[in-house]
């Protein structure tokens, strides 16, 4: 995969010896530098993966199951729960602090509510 913007391109895939010799193809062709693996691209913060940390599965599954019960009586947060519960067969560090996040919201917010007026 190849992501350009106007004079920055990043160069992505499977597999490094395609990657390496498309490359070399390109600087043959163009004068090109090479910096290496990329943190940053146009903002965006980018990671291989290898420094992710895992969290305890069943802590994770436990706390996004009270999340998804909490939903029924504050549908304000069934949105973000609903992200966060996409990773729950291998929550990393990342997806628990955003799991607390919402837990830190709800502890915040515990006074607010909605009052429904019964018609007459």
């Amino acid at each position: 995969m190849l992501c350009l913007y106007v004079d920055d391109h990043l160069v992505t895939g499977d597999s490094k010896q395609e990657i390496d010799m498309f490359k070399k193809e390109m600087m043959d062709e163009f004068e090109i530098s090479d910096i290496g693996i990329i943190t940053y691209f146009l903002g965006i913060k980018l990671s291989t993966g290898e420094d992710t940390n895992l969290v305890d599965s069943t802590l994770y599954r436990q706390l996004i199951g009270s999340l998804r019960y909490l939903c029924n009586s504050r549908s304000d947060i069934t949105y973000e729960v609903g992200l966060v519960s996409r990773f729950m067969k291998k929550p990393c560090k990342d997806h628990l602090l955003a799991a607390k996040r919402i837990l830190r919201y709800v502890k915040g917010t515990l006074e607010y509510g909605i009052l429904f007026l019964a018609a007459k």
